[in-house]
């Protein structure tokens, strides 16, 4: 059941958050650099293979530099280290704008936006929006993530005029203006609880005399006790299978359609399908979070992906729509569930780093599907065998989230969550 009382308090976190989310690197790099793979090929010889390593070597970075935004955000709170994440995003991109004029340029300045940048994805944001929510959190996370949907549904669109008009250069100046524009509401309006709000029910004494460890102590030994699950390692596995699956099609979803001799046109909409998928995705699977068993509704999630997957290998562009929005479902999904899973298997006050540790799997993966599916078809000239691969990964994590166990019911009074110096920027 929605708490209206947690949406009417909460409510400025959730816009705050899905614009945020939509500015920052989830929600516009991966859904925005296959428009620029045609010119870069023409421009500076990046082949698949080299776009592959871009996407494994931004990747890489991002992992790199979750690990780093999750302590960050213990020690000084979300605000300050999203913002410094979105101003290097929006560097990265004039860079990108700017300097890049050969393959390893560009190479070196994707791992670069992708380490800077990593502090505008969603650990800050899901974290706060955690802090806020217990009763509503899957469908309060839903609400939150659906500006990566909004993001990705038009601004492809956009970027994609903006380059056939004035070139490639010109595209990625459009997204570093894009992704500067998120600093100004993070920095005026994203508010975490208050350390003194009133505890949630089910808060035990235990819990009531960690309040006396300092916020990063008590941080770090809740972690140390999460990494000693072993439910925390099989869901970081799972998501790290997960995210091979569909963010590697996601990359390749515009070049596939491009080499199955689509019009660049077509596959700026085609690929704008995803985006709205996402959208609802989101709110559809975040709600569902609260009221079914959750790891039936991830099962079911992957499932649709895998069988709109399998749909385009049969019937190819014409198939097309279906796959575009059975991968958005599952890539609307993928955020959510994770945010969700974290905050409900295990306490909130390890949140930041057990996230941190998740989504660094989930974007290593991102960064090592893209590359295998580019040396596939640089092999094979054809997209088949990746797509094959991809359904049945999908199908792997079905039957792996079908058979998880029930969490256990969780609070997150706010008075047990690291909170920051209360100093200002």
């Amino acid at each position: 059941m929605v708490s209206n009382e947690e949406i009417r308090r909460g409510w400025p976190t959730i816009v705050i958050a899905a614009f945020g989310s939509a500015v920052g690197i989830s929600g516009l790099l991966l859904y925005t650099i296959g428009l620029f793979t045609a010119d870069l090929e023409h421009a500076i010889g990046l082949s698949k293979t080299s776009y592959g390593l871009g996407l494994l070597l931004v990747s890489a970075g991002v992992a790199a530099g979750t690990v780093c935004t999750g302590r960050a955000i213990d020690r000084f709170g979300a605000r300050r280290v999203i913002v410094f994440g979105q101003l290097s995003f929006a560097s990265g991109y004039l860079a990108l704008a700017t300097i890049v004029d050969t393959v390893p340029v560009f190479l070196a300045v994707m791992f670069a936006l992708g380490f800077l940048a990593s502090a505008s994805g969603p650990v800050g944001f899901t974290r706060t929006v955690s802090l806020w929510f217990v009763k509503s959190r899957g469908f309060a996370l839903g609400l939150a993530m659906t500006g990566i949907g909004v993001a990705a549904a038009v601004v492809p669109l956009v970027v994609n005029g903006v380059i056939v008009e004035y070139g490639w250069r010109a595209g990625f100046l459009v997204l570093a203006v894009i992704a500067a524009s998120g600093i100004a509401p993070v920095l005026a309006f994203l508010k975490e609880p208050s350390a003194t709000a009133t505890p949630g029910e089910g808060d035990d004494l235990a819990e009531r005399t960690e309040l006396d460890v300092p916020a990063p102590v008590r941080a770090r030994s809740t972690f140390a006790a999460i990494r000693r699950d072993r439910c925390f390692w099989r869901l970081l596995i799972t998501f790290f299978v997960m995210s091979s699956a569909f963010t590697g099609l996601l990359t390749h979803f515009v070049p596939m359609l491009r080499s199955m001799d689509v019009e660049p046109s077509q596959a700026a909409t085609l690929a704008s399908l995803i985006g709205f998928a996402v959208i609802g995705s989101r709110v559809m699977v975040g709600f569902l979070l609260d009221h079914v068993r959750p790891g039936l509704v991830a099962a079911g999630v992957c499932a649709l992906s895998a069988a709109g997957t399998c749909f385009l290998i049969v019937g190819g562009v014409a198939f097309a729509p279906l796959a575009a929005i059975a991968l958005g479902l599952a890539i609307g999904g993928e955020i959510d569930m994770l945010g969700f899973f974290t905050a409900r298997y295990f306490a909130l006050a390890g949140y930041a780093r057990a996230y941190s540790w998740m989504y660094t799997g989930f974007v290593i993966a991102a960064g090592i599907s893209p590359l295998l599916i580019g040396m596939l078809f640089d092999a094979l000239g054809t997209y088949s065998a990746a797509l094959i691969l991809c359904a049945a990964l999908a199908a792997m994590c079905a039957c792996a989230f079908a058979t998880l166990p029930t969490p256990t019911p969780r609070t997150s009074p706010a008075s047990l969550i690291p909170q920051p110096a209360e100093t200002e920027l």
